[in-house]
């Protein structure tokens, strides 16, 4: 669980210095389902990828 809190924590600090400021400007709409699509990639991308490899 401790390394899931810290995978978390640098998925949305990556958001944040990547994404975030480049989207301001954006529809709240189009923002918000950017937002969802990057949690369902970054939710796929640890479940399926990173976390099986941690676990060997």
């Amino acid at each position: 669980m401790a390394l899931h809190a810290l995978a978390s924590a640098f998925m949305g600090w990556l958001y944040g210095v990547l994404i975030a400021g480049a989207v301001q400007d954006w529809p709240a709409l189009a923002e918000t389902l950017l937002i969802l699509a990057y949690a369902i990639a970054h939710w796929a991308v640890y479940q399926y990828l990173v976390m099986p490899a941690l676990h060997r």
